[in-house]
């Protein structure tokens, strides 16, 4: 089995209205991987991605998120989003009726225009949908905080990180509700989300963990733990797949 080892760099935990001191201090420049992490009881991972420059790709977050062109759903933050999804996930056509659960059409807002509805009544209904979308993206991204970490290796491996940490949050949630996934719901794929290169399975991959500070690091371990990874020994290390170890 092949072996890589690849130093992830923890930043502290960075609240919404800190995000532009952080682009523009200590995250200038920098890229690798980030977490959302939505406030609810208990916090949960809501999107994990992957980017070259974190300031280019959050400018683009904010675009879509204040356009409404993500999946969203509808979770207080008094609620478990793991439940939420589970409890959507059952009837997802009935939550999007209820305003729980939205989908984007076709990307709507960049490939249609109000225009194209002719109809009143079609036209009416598009906004009052996408109305609804905005908003419940709006409430997911206005209840998180983020997570930077800098990935010291190449753009293709830290798409396998990406993919790696998606896997394990798939595994530990869905075992939490006791779920099967289903790659043709559109409810999975909005909460587990897409991988965009699937890391190495003949690979055992090493990560070496920093972090800004102690504080930091506690926190930290409390999110991936939530995921089921433990960090080990004095370089706060752990393997994928474990059962290589």
């Amino acid at each position: 089995m092949n072996e890589k080892n690849i130093t992830l760099k923890w930043h502290k935990p960075c609240e919404l209205e800190d995000l532009d001191n952080f682009f523009k201090k200590e995250g200038k420049g920098l890229g690798g991987l980030y977490l959302w992490i939505f406030k609810g009881k208990p916090e949960r991972i809501w999107y994990i991605g992957e980017a070259q420059n974190f300031k280019a790709r959050f400018k683009k977050h904010l675009e879509y998120v204040t356009h409404g062109l993500y999946t969203a759903v509808k979770c207080a933050t008094d609620e478990d989003l793991c439940d939420k999804y589970k409890e959507i996930s059952e009837n997802s056509d009935k939550a999007e009726q209820e305003g729980c659960f939205y989908k984007p059409k076709n990307d709507n807002f960049k490939r249609e225009t109000l225009q194209e509805y002719v109809d009143r009544d079609a036209r009416e209904k598009y906004v009052e949908k996408a109305k609804k979308g905005i908003q419940l993206n709006l409430d997911i991204f206005l209840n998180c905080y983020f997570v930077f970490v800098e990935t010291k290796c190449t753009a293709a491996s830290r798409q396998e990180v990406e993919s790696i940490f998606m896997h394990k949050r798939k595994v530990e949630y869905l075992e939490h509700i006791k779920k099967k996934y289903r790659r043709d719901c559109e409810i999975n794929q909005a909460f587990l989300g897409t991988v965009s290169k699937k890391h190495d399975e003949n690979c055992q991959y090493i990560f070496t963990n920093t972090f800004s500070d102690p504080d930091t690091r506690l926190k930290i371990k409390k999110i991936l733990k939530d995921i089921g990874i433990e960090l080990k020994g004095k370089g706060d290390v752990w393997t994928f797949p474990e059962e290589a170890e």
